[in-house]
């Protein structure tokens, strides 16, 4: 009889941790996620190749690969090569949650806010750090961001950010992190 206890506690153990793994790691607070975006941060000089994994099916208008660095308790953690004669640069995306709870959604998107905010990582011109202002989310919205802009006054990182959003689809809630160029336009709006 002790036997069939410790079988069943040891299933309906394994049942209930095997969803919570999806985002455990994320939202703990001893998983940090800066070291990996540190190592992925410092090869956008580099257009990400350093970091660039397996070809994956591609997308209309851009290219898919694989990233060799993976955002610890991501998802999945991608590539983008868009087809531009004008901008050449690539793009990361990683998945960090996904899932029903707004609450969970909440919880990895400040999480990932507060590890990156002030995050330094090495760039050809030295130290470089991130430094944004959290756009605060609520369940009544379908999308909202945050940007973390690096410091630098110099390209490859002049318009270098961090970008995490949290968003509502029909399958739920996803919180993903992007790194790209993009100019901060927030100052003509």
């Amino acid at each position: 009889m002790q036997k069939l206890l410790i079988l069943f506690s040891f299933i309906v153990l394994y049942n209930t941790n095997a969803d919570a793994q999806l985002f455990k790691s994320v939202l703990s607070g001893g998983n940090n996620i800066s070291n990996a975006v540190a190592v992925i941060a410092e090869n956008f000089q580099n257009n990400f190749y350093n970091v660039q994994g397996e070809e994956l099916p591609a997308e209309e208008g851009r290219d898919v690969f694989s990233s060799n660095v993976k955002i610890p308790g991501s998802m999945y953690s991608i590539i983008y090569r868009f087809h531009s004669k004008e901008d050449s640069t690539a793009a990361f995306e990683s998945l960090l949650y996904e899932g029903e709870s707004y609450k969970d959604a909440l919880k990895a998107y400040k999480q990932a806010f507060r590890q990156l905010k002030g995050m330094k990582f090495n760039s050809t011109f030295g130290k470089l750090s991130f430094d944004g202002k959290m756009e605060e989310p609520s369940d009544v919205l379908k999308f909202t961001s945050s940007n973390l802009y690096t410091d630098a006054d110099s390209k490859p990182y002049k318009y270098f950010m961090a970008q995490i959003e949290i968003l509502q689809s029909i399958e739920g809630w996803k919180v993903k992190l992007n790194l790209h160029s993009r100019k901060d336009d927030s100052k003509r709006y």
